[in-house]
């Protein structure tokens, strides 16, 4: 009967000791998955900045054109204005 439980017993540490292996590809595995998580916000963080960054310079640039609009439109009736003159 001590075989016996001696058998069970090392069948048991056995099987310890292969589910310990494997907990531990998992770990390893869980571990890469966090550093490309982590990896990854960093770099949508960065997108989201230069997104804002991006957005900020297109508004600039509308509010450049409208001004662009207005001028040309007062030069274009004062040269029609100074034609009339001459």
């Amino acid at each position: 009967m001590d075989k016996e439980a001696l058998d069970i017993l090392n069948q048991l540490l056995q099987g310890q000791k292969e589910t310990n292996k494997r907990l531990d590809k998992i770990e390893n595995k869980l571990e890469k998955i966090e550093d490309k998580v982590d990896v990854t916000y960093d770099e949508v963080a960065r997108t989201r900045e230069d997104v804002t960054n991006i957005k900020s310079s297109v508004e600039t640039l509308e509010q450049n054109v409208d001004f662009v609009e207005s001028a040309t439109i007062k030069n274009l009736n004062d040269i029609q204005k100074l034609k009339k003159i001459k």
